[in-house]
């Protein structure tokens, strides 16, 4: 398919940042985070300077991706911050202020102080979750006030935004520099309008389709070194390339394969950088015959060539 001339070149910072700038926050996780995960990325930040809930923006105290393990069970009269959770595979229960709710991939809910929640996993299907816990008067204003999604269960027809929100949110919310604060702040105002611009009736038929794409996004990131082409892809996930195509058109911001070409270019670079591996052993290991080929296609993903990014990290 000659979709690669279309790429937007998005890259992973934490892939390709060299080990001397990986400037990462190191506390002490708070009692609230659940030890029953099978796998989780967190992050867990204070400002200096403020104590958490005052001040006028919104102030992003926590957030992560979680996925749980079998036996997950949360159950709370209530919670110190306004939180916004997102489930995108996986399946469980719900129970909001006392009605009970079906949580299924792209379903959305919110709780904060007074309300009362438990989130129960399906032992066959243990989710997998983004949340992120906010003070401040903005926030609660957001939440409670001009868009009320406080206590509410919703739906999203964007998944594939707020997951990019989500994961800048973990990025800036790990990295330390001395915008982070308002980075997150920002990051999270822009996600709860996001949620509400997309919001749909909770139980709507786009359920189906986002678990099947979810499903196939996240085969493709376990095993996307295995994969040559479209064809391949589709075979593996069992399903067809115009119907992997159109999940993807309908969820996401690229298609399958610009997702597997992605994936491959940014593990192309972390063996360069930090392997330090040579630059044609990188491409044979990539399946490319030509190294000139390989390094058209790392500039148009990663926006400099292989042989730049090596000069850029030596200075």
């Amino acid at each position: 398919m000659a979709i690669i001339d279309e790429y937007i070149p998005i890259i992973d910072l934490e892939t390709i940042m060299p080990l001397n700038q990986k400037s990462i926050i190191e506390t002490l996780e708070p009692e609230y985070f659940s030890k029953q995960i099978h796998q989780a990325k967190r992050f867990y930040r204070i400002s200096e300077k403020q104590k958490p809930g005052s001040g006028q923006e919104s102030q992003v105290i926590a957030g992560g991706r979680e996925t749980c393990s079998s036996g997950y069970l949360v159950s709370r009269e209530t919670f110190p911050y306004h939180t916004i959770e997102f489930i995108t595979r996986g399946h469980g229960k719900l129970i909001l202020n006392g009605a009970i709710w079906e949580l299924s991939p792209g379903t959305i809910f919110s709780y904060g102080p007074g309300i009362a929640h438990e989130i129960k996993n399906d032992t066959k299907e243990p989710i997998e979750k983004y949340f992120v816990n906010i003070a401040g008067e903005k926030a609660a204003y957001l939440l409670t006030g001009e868009l009320s999604l406080s206590g509410k269960v919703l739906h999203t027809s964007t998944p594939h935004s707020l997951l990019a929100t989500f994961e800048e949110l973990i990025h800036f919310g790990l990295f330390h520099s001395p915008w982070s604060d308002k980075l997150c702040s920002s990051l999270v105002d822009v996600l709860i309008y996001k949620i509400a611009s997309s919001a749909l009736t909770h139980g709507d038929p786009v359920t189906t389709a986002f678990t099947t794409f979810q499903r196939c996004r996240n085969y493709i990131g376990a095993h996307y070194i295995q994969f040559r082409t479209l064809e391949s892809i589709s075979e593996a996930c069992g399903i067809s390339p115009p119907y992997l195509c159109r999940l993807f058109q309908k969820f996401d911001h690229q298609s399958p394969y610009q997702y597997l070409i992605r994936l491959q270019m940014n593990h192309a670079a972390d063996c360069i950088l930090e392997k330090r591996l040579q630059i044609q052993e990188v491409a044979m290991s990539m399946g490319f015959e030509d190294p000139q080929h390989f390094s058209r296609t790392f500039k148009k993903v990663i926006g400099i060539s292989p042989t730049d990014l090596i000069r850029q990290s030596l200075r």
